[in-house]
Parts: structure tokens; C-alpha cells; sequence
């Protein structure tokens, strides 16, 4: 009323919040019921005259009739919005009764005291129960769990968690599990089947387990890098190729930190021209616990749309074997090459020799030292070579010969006696000197110590058997500033055949010249002589047995097959059974054939003699002869078809006269006739007979 007062005709105003109010709450009814009693209020107490049904101011009934009419608007508006509601409600429990009767997952429902009230058919059908079996179970007795305070457990479960439900046939089923307490104090769980993924994750640890494995039998990591973000991804592999500890966190510019200083520019250039789209594969090293590894790296690299890297994919591979063995057979090839250049010179070296030896006794001993001499000094590159015969540090070396030394210096080296000094200390010694043996005091060829001609000296020794014969005497190497280890192993390998060659000529002039002409005759005889030691290492061929060598293409030890040796029927002779072989073993070969086949094809027939050499009881070693019957089967070739041409040829002759004799057989056997020509006539089938 006070309102009234100051506003008077707004009555209307402050009663549609209570109707309003009474709509929203109630309903329909309530709001019309709510306008009925406001209007009957408000005419009643604030329409004039006050107090009387019966009014007399005819402009009140306007606002009153739109009061009225509001009211009625206000609770028909409330009625449907609360219709909407309800149908919304409605739904949205179908909605939800649906989603939860039709959910993969199971949803279980208990009351505070965690006995299920309610389950969906989900629920069911993984536990293995009927609806009715689940509700007023304990929701702790399917989770194994004992409890006497049951809400105490549930209270501390965590809001999601994996654990295994028992079903009806007592099996336990692995699920995930996500547990709530509504706000009516219900608790609400949700059951995940995660057997399915277990299997899944287990499949995937074991085939993660064999990748692991086989990138550690295969020596093959491998990596990702998000260029992004610019994170390494590494395998357990790559950690172990690089030698991180596992699970270091990377970046590139930390990869780069792990190779060698030198490849890592090579490396980052590769890897910007990668990202540019060209093809990554890299080998690069790489320095772990302080051994260099080879690593050899091939990625691809993913761009998006507009062509921006966005990470790359790769593995690493461990080659350090390989680059090792590379190198090794580099090495091995070059060793070789290095092996078959010293071979052709030492055999070019050894056959000079032997031209020269054979060639006695037209010439004498100097010469065929001045020729092992020449091929020392072509062999080395040596400036001055000095060759003496003597062991005897008290006597001159008898001969002495060298080569770019003056004739004075030479004859007085030859001459000097030595019992101190250079020459004398290998001769006496027997031993093999470089110049780091020299000492200040040593003098080569009469220069002084620190003259330019001594910067480099090689002195060997010439053997015979094991017997010191002489020594080769090298200074002065052109081109170098010292003799290598391959020089001294050449002119070892020609102090072992110069021996040889030495002993033959100094026998040719000595006492055992029949000795020494043998061994030049068996350089002349048509046959091929090869004398082998125990260990079948070759001590002497002719150079009939060199050539079939030579014509065989195969030239070096035995067991590298010196002479492609076969049976008559071309099928190969093994090894052990060779004739060098059979023959160190006991037997005795005479006369057996083989056949020798050279790289085109061609066969040479050879009768093959053997025979044990033995010392002592032991097989010290085999002399083998081979003999060129090729003559000899062309011979027989050519009589096997003389013999054919000559049966074909008389056949015809003889055939006519076994057809005359026949008749003449006939004849003698025809009857006789009485008196004198029946004689007659019958004397002469006798003579022919006697003729025949």
C-alpha cells in the first residue's frame, strides 16, 4: 500500500513476480491460481473505492484485464517450458538408460555399502553372470579384494586403475577399472576389458623384444627425429652402437658431438642436403671408449605439403668389421701385388742367375757373381753392392766384387783383412745388419762415418744349406733415405738361390766339379726335375719343369697347385695325391701317366717317376721327374693307323690267295685215272700243291 502510494495505478507491477514465481515453480495450475487471488487482492484492497466488489471506476478494469491476461500468459509459457523440460528429462534418461544398456564397456551401479543395485548387459556378459545373479552382490567381491569395511577399500581406490574381476567359472578377466562416488553416495564403475589389449601389448613387447634382438645380431639400430621439436628417438641398438647409456635424451646437435671431429662437417652437410630432398646414406666414424667405429647411416625424411621437413627416419649400421676387412683385403691386395711384382723380379733375378750358372764352365766365378751382384743392385735401387765369398773375418774376401765403387776403394775392401770392422762384424756374425746397427766407428768401402754415401747400408748374409757362403754388402739406396723391409726381404730371397748358384760355380772350379756339372746337366735334361723337402717346398727345378710351369699358368707353392696335375681321363689329381705328396710319403712311382692342362686347354701327356728321399730314416724329401710322351703318343697315334691302313690294304691280296689255295685244295682231291696220262695228269696237282 505504501508503493501504492507513491506510484499509484502500478498495483499491477509488483504482483506479476509472484506470479511469475508461482508459475515457474508449480505449473499451470498454480499460476492461474496465483493470478485469480492477485486479482481479487488487488481489486478488492487497491481499487476505489476500497473494500467493495462493486467499483465505480470503470478505467480500472484496462489494467486489470491486462494483469488478468498476463497472468494467464505467464502460467500457459511455464507450462510448456515445464512440458520441454520434462520431455528433455525424459529423453535424456532414455538417452541414457540406452547408451548404458548398449555401452562395450561394463557399468555397475552399488550403494554406499558397495552392493550392485544395477548392471548393464555389458557387465553380464563379461563376468559370466544374469542380471540377477549381480545385484546384492559385493561390488570388493568381484574385485578380490577382502575387506571387513568394505567402504573403507572403496574409499581408497583410486579414481582409475587395472586390476582382474572373477567370473562365474572362477577365471580371473584382466580389466581397467575407473570408479566414482556419486553425489547421492552411490559408487559408479565403469569395467574395461583389457585382455584383448594385453594381448596386443604383449605381442607388441615380443616383437619389439625380436627387433631389439635382431638389430643386435644384425649390428642395425635405429633412430627418429622430429625436426620440429628437434627430438632423437634412439632404439637400444643405436644406444649401444654409440655408447650412450639408454634413455639419454638427444638432440642433433648432441649426435654431432658423438662422431669424430673430422666427419662431423661431412655429416651436418649431408643431413641439410637431406632435408633439401636429396638422398641420405652417410659412413661416418665415430669415437667410442676410445676406439674409432665405422658407422654407415641411411634415413628418409617426411615433408608436409609445402615441402617442410617434418621428421626424418633412419637406422645405423655398425661396419667397422667390414671397413676393417676392406683394409685387410686392401692390404692383402696391395701385399699381393707387391708379392707378385717381388716374384717376377726375383724370378727374373734367379733365372739370370741360372743362365749364368748354366753357362759354365764357359764362364768362371766372377762372372756369375758380377750377375747376382747386377740383379741385387736392380732389385734395390742400391748405388753400390759389394758381393764377397769368405767367412773368415782373418781372410779376404776371395772373390770380391762391386759395383759404383772406384777400383781402389774396391780392391782395397777385398783385400783388408778383417778381424774388426764393418765387413769383418757380418761376416763373423752371420747376421743381417741395417744402418741403425752401424755405430760411428763403422766405415762402408773405406768413406768416413757421417759421409753422404753412408746414409743407408744393408748387409745379408749368403747361405748354402745353412752354411754361410758370403755376404751381399748395400749402400747408398737411390730415391730413399733407407732400405725397406721388402728390399731386405729380396735380397734375402736371392742370397737363398745365389747360395745355390754360388756353391754350383765355386764347386765347378773346386774339387767337386762333377757335382756341380750334374746339377748344369740336370738344367739340359729333356725331362722335368722338381726336388721337394719335407714340408713340400720346392729346393730345385729344371728348366724343363720351370717351363711346364710356366705353360701350366700356375707358378708358387705346391699347395697352390704348381702343376695342374690329372688322371689320363682328365679328371683332377687331389693334392694328396699328387706325385710329390705320394712320394713323401713312402712311395715309389715309375712310369705312371698323367696329364698336364694349361689355362687354354691343352693337355701334355707326361710319364711321372717319384721317389722318397730319405735321411736318416725320415723323409727328408721327394725328387719327382716328369717326361714329354706327347712324341710318343703321336707316334702310337700314327702306328695304330699305319696298322688300320695295312690290315685294310691286305685284305683284299689275301683273300685272293685263300680263294687259290682253296681251289687248288679242291684239285688234289679230285679221283685218279689209269695208265700213263692219269699219272701224268696226277703228278700235277702235287706240284702245285707243293707250289701252294
Amino acid at each position: 500500500m505504501l508503493l501504492w502510494r507513491l506510484i499509484p495505478r502500478t498495483w499491477f507491477l509488483f504482483f506479476y513476480p509472484a506470479v511469475f514465481s508461482a508459475a515457474a515453480l508449480a505449473g499451470l495450475r498454480a499460476g492461474l491460481s496465483t493470478t485469480a487471488l492477485s486479482a481479487v487482492l488487488v481489486w478488492w484492497f487497491f481499487v476505489p473505492p476500497a473494500q467493495q466488489l462493486v467499483k465505480h471506476d470503470p478505467a480500472a478494469l484496462v489494467p486489470m484485464t491486462v494483469f488478468v491476461g498476463m497472468g494467464i500468459v505467464f502460467s500457459a509459457f511455464h507450462e510448456r517450458l515445464r512440458r520441454a523440460e520434462r520431455a528433455v528429462a525424459d529423453a535424456t534418461r532414455h538417452l541414457a538408460t540406452s547408451l548404458v544398456q548398449q555401452a562395450p564397456d561394463g557399468i555397475l551401479i552399488a550403494d554406499p555399502a558397495g552392493r550392485l543395485t544395477e548392471v548393464n548387459p555389458a557387465a553380464c556378459h563379461m563376468l559370466g553372470y544374469s542380471r540377477d545373479e549381480l545385484l546384492g552382490m559385493a561390488l570388493l567381491d568381484l574385485l578380490h579384494v577382502d575387506a571387513t569395511e568394505p567402504t573403507d577399500v572403496l574409499h581408497g581406490l583410486p579414481d582409475a586403475f587395472e586390476s582382474s574381476v572373477r567370473r562365474k567359472d572362477g577365471t580371473a578377466l584382466p580389466v581397467e577399472i575407473r570408479a566414482r562416488q556419486l553425489t547421492d553416495g552411490r559408487w559408479q564403475a565403469f569395467v574395461r576389458d583389457v585382455s584383448a589389449r594385453r594381448r596386443v601389448e604383449a605381442a607388441l613387447r615380443e616383437r619389439q623384444s625380436d627387433l631389439d634382438r635382431a638389430q643386435s645380431v644384425a649390428g642395425v639400430g635405429s633412430w627418429r627425429i622430429d625436426l620440429q621439436r628437434d627430438e632423437v628417438t634412439w632404439s637400444d641398438e643405436t644406444y649401444r652402437i654409440f655408447g650412450v647409456a639408454r634413455g639419454t635424451p638427444l638432440t642433433y646437435h648432441h649426435i654431432l658431438d658423438l662422431l669424430h671431429p673430422d666427419d662431423r662437417a661431412d655429416v651436418d652437410r649431408a643431413w641439410q642436403a637431406a632435408q633439401a630432398g636429396a638422398p641420405f646414406d652417410v659412413e661416418h666414424r665415430s669415437v667410442v671408449d676410445g676406439e674409432v667405429k665405422w658407422l654407415r647411416e641411411l634415413a628418409e625424411i617426411d615433408f608436409d605439403g609445402a615441402g617442410v621437413p617434418l621428421r626424418g627416419i633412419g637406422t645405423v649400421q655398425d661396419i667397422t668389421l667390414h671397413k676393417r676387412a676392406d683394409e685387410a683385403l686392401r692390404r692383402a691386395h696391395d701385399a699381393e701385388r707387391r708379392l707378385r711384382a717381388e716374384l717376377e723380379d726375383l724370378t727374373r733375378a734367379a733365372a739370370a742367375v741360372s743362365e749364368a750358372v748354366a753357362d759354365l764352365p764357359r764362364s768362371d766365378l766372377a762372372t756369375v757373381l758380377q750377375v747376382i751382384a747386377r740383379q741385387a743392385q736392380t732389385l734395390t735401387d742400391a748405388r753400390y753392392v759389394g758381393l764377397g765369398i769368405g767367412t773368415d773375418p782373418a781372410v779376404p774376401f776371395d772373390p770380391w766384387i762391386s759395383l759404383g765403387v772406384s777400383t781402389e776403394a774396391a780392391r782395397r775392401i777385398g783385400r783388408n783383412p778383417r778381424p774388426i770392422g764393418l765387413l769383418g762384424a757380418v761376416a763373423r756374425d752371420n747376421r743381417i745388419i741395417r744402418t741403425r746397427d752401424l755405430h760411428r766407428h763403422a766405415a762402408f768401402g773405406g768413406f768416413p762415418p757421417g759421409h753422404p754415401d753412408m746414409r743407408s747400408f744393408l748387409g745379408v748374409p749368403i747361405r748354402f744349406h745353412g752354411r754361410p757362403v758370403g755376404n751381399f754388402f748395400l749402400a747408398d739406396k737411390i730415391g730413399a733415405d733407407e732400405f725397406s723391409v721388402q728390399d731386405q726381404r729380396l735380397i734375402e730371397l736371392l742370397a737363398a738361390r745365389a747360395g745355390a748358384a754360388i756353391e754350383i760355380a765355386t764347386r765347378y772350379v773346386g774339387e767337386a766339379f762333377q757335382r756341380a756339372w750334374l746339377q748344369t746337366v740336370l738344367d739340359q735334361l729333356p725331362e722335368g726335375v722338381i726336388v721337394v723337402d719335407s714340408e713340400s717346398t720346392i729346393v730345385l727345378r729344371n728348366r724343363v719343369a720351370a717351363a711346364l710351369a710356366r705353360r701350366s699358368g700356375l707358378v708358387g707353392h705346391p699347395e697352390d697347385r704348381l702343376y695342374d696335375v690329372r688322371e689320363p681321363s682328365g679328371v683332377p689329381v687331389p693334392f694328396d695325391r699328387t706325385p710329390a705328396n705320394r712320394a713323401l710319403r713312402g712311395e715309389t712311382l715309375v712310369g705312371v701317366e698323367y696329364v698336364i692342362v694349361d689355362p687354354d686347354g691343352r693337355a701334355l701327356p707326361v710319364l711321372v717317376s717319384a721317389t722318397p728321399l730319405v735321411t736318416d730314416g725320415e723323409p727328408a724329401g721327394a725328387a719327382i721327374v716328369f717326361q714329354d710322351i706327347s712324341a710318343l703318343k703321336e707316334l702310337e697315334r700314327l702306328r695304330e693307323e699305319w696298322t688300320s691302313v695295312v690290315a685294310h690294304d691286305l685284305r683284299q691280296p689275301v683273300a685272293v690267295v685263300e680263294l687259290t689255295v682253296d681251289g687248288l685244295l679242291r684239285g688234289l682231291r679230285t679221283p685218279r685215272r689209269s695208265g700213263p696220262a692219269a699219272a701224268s695228269s696226277g703228278s700235277r696237282p702235287r706240284a702245285a700243291a707243293s707250289a701252294a
